[in-house]
């Protein structure tokens, strides 16, 4: 294993470690609001801002590390988005069965764990065979998703569309 995989895979798992946190705080608090000319129903506890801090700047490092992973394997990058939104998934539905979910949520967590789920399941597994089957490759170059190459080759080497054609 390269030590920038590890590097990356690390910075990776403590971003999706920071929101899950964030996630989990954000649920217990349900909703809530604090500042502005307005009165509020429900003030906004202790560490709700950093609860919101956690998941916002969790999910940047997260999306710029997999951006800089997918330049080196689009299976890695793959693996990483199933790891995203399956990981995501679970901390709704533990905060969901641990009832660590405020009231006011409605069974949102319910929804959202089943749905990022699904979302993340195929790109977790079909991520994480390709790059299983990448690393044991031979040759030095990573057997990259051939789609966007493809379609940009049609675009670009298509030819010139004639005055009045229709297409």
């Amino acid at each position: 294993m390269r030590p920038t995989t590890l590097l990356f895979s690390l910075v990776l798992v403590a971003a999706l470690g920071a929101m899950a946190y964030g996630i989990v705080g954000l649920l217990e608090t349900g909703t809530c609001a604090s500042g502005g000319p307005y009165v509020s129903v429900r003030e906004c506890p202790d560490g709700t801002g950093t609860a919101a801090l956690l998941v916002g700047a969790g999910a940047t490092i997260f999306c710029l590390a997999t951006i800089v992973v997918a330049f080196r394997s689009f299976a890695l990058a793959g693996f990483w988005f199933g790891a995203l939104f399956t990981g995501l998934g679970a901390t709704f539905l533990y905060a969901q069965l641990t009832d660590r979910v405020d009231p006011s949520g409605g069974g949102v967590a319910w929804f959202l764990g089943g749905l990022f789920i699904a979302m993340g399941i195929g790109p977790l597994i079909a991520g994480g065979v390709f790059a299983f089957k990448e690393r044991n490759d031979n040759d030095d170059e990573p057997a990259a998703f051939a789609g966007p190459y493809i379609i940009g080759s049609v675009i670009a080497h298509a030819p010139p569309q004639r005055p009045g054609e229709q297409r």
